[in-house]
């Protein structure tokens, strides 16, 4: 009988991911992920923010977002907020943003300054308080291109103590790390989505689905949510 050491091991079959999360950024029109908000919605929050309470109509959709972020493309831009009346300063900015996250998942922390790439979340709320240029990428159309490109690095990317793709219990997720393998794939410009925020601009998204690959926010207020279900056990935020 052969030795356990020299059993051989099942090799590595790559599954291509397919769905909504797949999005390349080239492909991707602005309807598919933007949601301009209302006179009525900002009327609702504004009475919130102001007198305390919740978000009765806004709600269902909040939760709605909620179930696009972890299932299908991991991105919600909300647009046309009046921030410089409903959040002119820090401490309105950080309530604005939990107020929004309340029926979507816990705070992880206070809202507060985000200045490098957002990290372990669920759901990131990221308030641009100025206009700026983001990029985001598919993890999934990353993880997609890898398969074409080199499958033994993929192979390297689901294992380690780190891995980058996981796909435990059937759900598929990844996380941002650096990795010689990854550079040309991220280069692609076809896979990159360039978004323009604008001030007031509220950006949801689902870091174990989307990336953030461009240069590090500025003037911009974060909150950080768990949910449950959570990806935050998955190896690759372990």
């Amino acid at each position: 009988m052969a030795a356990m050491t020299d059993q051989i091991l099942p090799s590595f079959r790559p599954v291509p991911q397919l769905g909504d999360h797949a999005w390349q950024g080239g492909g991707l029109a602005p309807d598919a992920f933007m949601r301009p908000l209302g006179a009525k919605a900002a009327a609702e929050i504004e009475t919130a923010l102001e007198e305390g309470g919740g978000l009765p109509d806004l709600t269902p959709e909040l939760r709605d977002i909620a179930a696009r972020l972890d299932h299908g493309r991991g991105l919600v831009l909300l647009r046309g907020l009046p921030v410089e009346r409903l959040a002119p300063d820090a401490a309105a900015r950080a309530a604005l943003l939990e107020l929004l996250g309340g029926p979507l998942g816990t705070p992880l922390a206070p809202a507060g300054p985000v200045a490098s790439e957002p990290g372990a979340a669920d759901i990131w709320l990221l308030l641009a308080e100025a206009a700026q240029e983001v990029m985001l990428v598919s993890a999934a159309a990353v993880h997609n291109a890898m398969m074409q490109a080199d499958r033994a690095v993929l192979a390297e990317l689901f294992a380690g103590p780190e891995p980058v793709f996981s796909t435990l219990g059937g759900s598929f997720a990844a996380r941002h790390r650096p990795h010689p393998g990854l550079g040309a794939v991220l280069a692609d410009p076809a896979l990159a989505l360039r978004l323009h925020l604008r001030a007031g601009d509220v950006l949801l998204f689902n870091p174990s689905l989307v990336w953030w690959v461009g240069p590090p926010p500025k003037a911009v207020t974060g909150l950080a949510l768990a949910c449950e279900p959570s990806r935050l056990g998955l190896p690759i935020w372990s």
